[in-house]
Order: C-alpha cells, then structure tokens, then sequence
C-alpha cells in the first residue's frame, strides 16, 4: 500500500461516500415524488416499476457481482504492483464484459415478451405489452452501468470516491427532467421515465467517470492482452457470484413479482416504501462497503490480518448503530414521512397510508440489509467469493418457497416484509459468523458484546420516541405537508438527543466519540 492509500481511512472514504450517496437518494426521492404526483398510484405505475425487473437482473447479477467480488481486489493488486500490468487488465476485462454483457441484453430484448410472463404473470396482457416495451427501452442502459462500474473500480483503488458517486445523481436528474418535459411529447406518458434513464446512465456512467480517468492516467488502456494472468483471477472471483444468487437484489425482484397478483398499485406502494428504506441502506452499508472494500482487500493482500479484522469490527458497530436509529425513526414516523414525500398532485391521502403501513412493516428490515453489503464485501476482500454465493442461493431459494405458500394459501400481501426480513437476517448472521470463523473467535465475541448495547440503547430510544411522537402527533395536520415535516424535524432532533446520550452511558464507542466532540467544541466556546 503507498503512503497516499495508508492516509485514507475508511472513516473519511465513507464520508464522501455519505454525502454523495445521500444527495442521490434525496434526487431518487424527489424522483419519485414526480412520478406519483404526475401519474398517480395505478397499474401504469406498476408497469413501470415492474419494466426494471429484467433490466436490475442484469445490473445485481453483472455490475455489482462483477465489480464487488473480483474486478477491484484484482485491479489494485496489480495497480500496487504494475501499473502497466494493471491498465492491460483493466482493457482486457473491460473488452470481454462488453461483449457479454451486450449478448445478455440482446438475448433479453428478443425474448423479453416470455421473460416478462415470469416477472410480472399477474398482470393483463394490455399491462404485460407496456412492460415489454419499457423494459426494451431501459436494457440498453446496463451496458452503460457493468461499463462503468469498471471504470469507477479504477477511480476506487485510487482513493476518488465523489466522481463515481455522481452516477446515479446525474441518472436521477435525467429522469425528473424526463418526467416533467418529455412526458408531453411521447405515448404513453410514463414511458419519458424510460428514456429519462437511458440518457442518465450513460451520462453519469460513462462520460463522468471517463472524463476523469483521462485527466489523471497517461497509460495505453486498449490492449487487449486476453492472456494476462488477471483475467483467469478475474473470472475465478468473479463466475461465483455471476452464476450464484444475490439476495436482496432477489428479494425484491421476487417480490414484485409475487405482488403483481394482488390488486393494481400494490407494486408501486411496495415499491414506494422500499425507496424510503433504500435511504439509510445507502447511507450506512452501501457507502461503508464501497469505501471499506478497497481498503479491506489492500490489508489483507499484505497480510494485516489484524487490522483487517479491526476495521471490520468497528464499521459493523458504526453501521448497527446509524441503522438502529434509521429504523427508530421510520417505525414511529412513516406516516408523516409518507404525507411529505408522496402526498401531491394524484397521490391520495389513502395512497399514502398504504405506504405509511408499509414502511412500518419493513423497518425493522434496514438493520439486516444495512450490515449485509458490507459483510459480504469484507469476505470478497478475501478473495472468498464462493461461500456468500452459497449461502445467498440457499436463503433465495427458501425466500421463494416462503412467497408461494404466501400465494397458494391467498394470505395478505403485507406478510412479504416480514419473510423479507427473515431471510436476510438469515443470510446477514450467516455470512457474519463464516466470516468471523475465517478471521477469529475474539473478534466475534467483542462484536456480540457491543452489538448488544447497540440493542439496548434502540430500545430504549424507541419507548421513548414513541410516547414522544404519540403525545404531539395531535399537534400537527397530517393532511398539510409543511406541517408534517415540521413534526419529523422535531421528533428527529429529540429521538437523536436521547439515542446519543443513552449510548454514552452504555459506552458505545460512536455515542462516546460524538458526546467528546461536542463537549471540546463546548470547552473552546467557552
């Protein structure tokens, strides 16, 4: 590791990460706030949401698969040692996922109309067409997300995390843009979110992060070498999670699908309350993975076992805790959040109920879901590609057997965020303890020992935000948007106080450091 990458901590990495991240999610929101105070909560909503399930199989099973378990450990291992090396890796893998990943979408496209039989089979076959033609409108993009999760692989092993970071900021813009002013010219309306899309994948993608790697590498890229000795490694890391199964990328395909049986704009509502929760997952395991994963795989390719280890430690203990709030928070305040997000235009105040219930159901699914990129990101750094890719088929296959006795026995549509939350708890406390098996046992018991104040202090945060929420909810007009935000600001300002004070007197190592930071900022003051 060179002395610019020991400088970079995961701490600071994740940061910039954070706050990226965190302006996307708020553009995804806004997003998302267009489309129902356009179009509403109907079955043209759900074609919508259901067009992206061919399209996101391509991007978790190859952009995600791809660049997590093999492209970044085996590009900075070369980076470190060779950087001509690292640059004829670096064309040559990116010359063979093009071209596969360009057959996969061909395929796709043509056979589209059988593949959304299976996605969607409880939609009409007016509904089935519309789906079909979005989803051949957005497959063209994925080729520019596999393309460019490469390319942001490059600017990662190099310490840049902002520029990768404006790929989906700059995807979101396009399709609030398209929402507002091409929905007048095209037919049906809802298709512009489509186009929208296409234009923000391949701008952020590709042309942002090009356009930095240029600027900072002289290097010949286009080489060609298909026999370097990377890209067997490569593929070795890479064939594993490609042919295996990602669970959460799964889950909420499969759901989707199970769902399209029931009444028309469930999917959307599903959909809507899972955007919400994709808020905090992106702030706590998305962003410490990605600036963990890099750094993780440098300190174990020289051997830092113990360092390794550590850091792992600490960053599930800093996740556990940011998500254990993020759940406080949406449990007790998910109707507010829905009345200020969604409640516009042809978005109705029932509509938003539906979603307020639906987010208080799959709450409890952020603490899971926030530990779990991180964990099998850590096992990747590892060159372990083969076990989470076990342990994730397994688990996916009981999720599906869970979501058709759910089905065949006609139960509510409302038992999927729980069986959700099932598997991936499952699936998290599995790869978890593999990993700490493969690492050491200490480890394992210092994390338990922590994990558990955590809880603790959720609890008791959670009594009290509730009897704060339910004691002022009569203060505020649900109905009036300005007023329900108002609300969320103030029990969020207080349920954070008491999350923080309480951890420090459980001495949880993040409430402590926060309260020292405060009470030094205090001193000088004063």
């Amino acid at each position: 590791m060179n002395s610019e990458s020991h400088k970079t901590t995961i701490s600071k990495a994740s940061g910039i990460l954070i706050i990226s991240i965190l302006c996307s999610r708020l553009l995804g929101q806004l997003r998302d706030t267009c489309m129902t105070a356009t179009f509403g909560k109907n079955e043209f909503t759900d074609a919508y949401r259901l067009s992206f399930q061919l399209p996101d199989l391509v991007f978790y099973l190859l952009s995600v698969g791809a660049l997590s378990a093999a492209f970044i450990p085996t590009f900075s291992e070369y980076y470190h040692k060779d950087m001509n090396s690292a640059w004829k890796f670096f064309s040559s893998i990116l010359c063979l996922i093009a071209i596969f990943t360009s057959v996969i979408i061909c395929i796709l496209w043509v056979g589209a109309p059988f593949f959304v039989q299976f996605l969607a089979p409880g939609k009409t076959q007016e509904i089935n067409s519309l789906i079909i033609t979005m989803s051949r409108i957005l497959l063209p993009a994925q080729l520019a997300f596999v393309i460019g999760s490469l390319f942001s692989g490059t600017l990662y092993v190099r310490n840049i995390y902002f520029i990768p970071a404006l790929t989906s900021n700059a995807y979101n813009i396009c399709i609030i843009l398209s929402t507002i002013f091409l929905s007048k010219y095209v037919q049906p309306k809802i298709t512009s979110m489509c186009w929208g899309a296409v234009i923000g994948a391949y701008i952020g993608a590709i042309i942002i992060p090009f356009c930095t790697m240029i600027k900072i590498e002289k290097h010949t890229w286009f080489s060609f070498d298909f026999y370097h000795p990377g890209i067997l490694k490569f593929f070795k890391l890479a064939l594993p999670v490609i042919f295996g199964l990602s669970l959460p990328a799964l889950i909420a395909l499969m759901t989707q699908s199970f769902v399209s049986y029931y009444p028309e704009g469930i999917n959307t509502t599903i959909d809507l309350a899972n955007k919400i929760i994709q808020m905090p997952l992106a702030i706590t395991g998305q962003a410490i993975g990605m600036a963990a994963f890099p750094i993780l795989s440098n300190y174990y390719s020289e051997k830092k076992i113990d360092i390794f280890a550590s850091e792992i430690n600490k960053s599930t203990s800093n996740i556990l805790y940011i998500s254990s709030f993020a759940v406080i928070l949406i449990a007790t305040l998910s109707k507010p959040i829905a009345t200020l997000l969604f409640e516009y235009g042809n978005f109705t105040a029932k509509d938003s109920e539906q979603v307020s219930y639906m987010l208080q159901l799959y709450s409890v699914y952020i603490i899971p879901a926030s530990v779990l990129p991180f964990i099998t990101r850590a096992f990747y750094a590892t060159q372990n590609t083969l076990i989470p890719t076990i342990l994730n088929t397994v688990i996916t296959i009981l999720f599906y057997i869970l979501g058709r006795f759910i089905l065949e026995l006609n139960f509510s549509y409302t038992l999927f965020p729980i069986i959700s939350t099932f598997c991936i708890s499952l699936l998290t406390i599995s790869i978890y303890l593999s990993l700490a098996k493969q690492l050491s046992h200490s480890y394992t018991i210092y994390s338990l020992t922590n994990f558990l104040r955590i809880a603790i202090c959720m609890m008791i945060t959670f009594l009290f935000t509730a009897l704060v929420h339910s004691n002022t909810s009569n203060l505020f007009f649900y109905q009036k948007n300005l007023t329900a935000g108002i609300h969320i600001a103030l029990i969020t300002c207080i349920s954070m106080f008491i999350y923080i004070f309480i951890g420090y007197y459980l001495k949880i190592p993040i409430s402590m450091k926060i309260v020292h930071k405060v009470k030094t900022k205090i001193f000088k003051l004063t």
